[in-house]
């Protein structure tokens, strides 16, 4: 089964055992910005209560694996108020706190560059 987002593909093999998570924004190097923040803490925190999972596999789409934080949503940010910023860096910080604490292992299959964040 393969489910697509905006800026993610998520696919499932080895009779669901394996869960393969795909950066689909090659365009940009795979670049975080605020919807593939979301989406990668919404995948991480569905898949958390599979228990069938053995293991997750995050990927990029293309030649890199991820280029860090989106420039575009950089210069979008000089323009938030503190608040603002504040709560963009929280959605950061629940997102790899989502993948880092996934109970099972997470393996990154780097298919190129990895800058920044990333």
């Amino acid at each position: 089964m393969v489910e697509h987002y905006n800026h993610l593909t998520l696919e499932r093999s080895f009779e669901d055992k394996f869960a393969i998570v795909t950066l689909n924004r090659p365009q940009v190097r795979n670049a975080l910005n605020a919807q593939l923040i979301a989406e990668l803490t919404d995948v991480f925190t569905a898949l958390r209560s599979d228990e069938r999972l053995h293991g997750v596999i995050l990927t990029g789409e293309g030649k890199a694996f991820c280029a860090g934080a989106d420039v575009h949503m950089m210069q979008e940010a000089i323009t938030y108020t503190e608040e603002q910023n504040v709560e963009d860096a929280l959605r950061l910080s629940d997102m790899l706190r989502t993948i880092n604490t996934f109970p099972c292992p997470v393996i990154a299959r780097i298919n190129g560059d990895a800058l920044g964040g990333a």
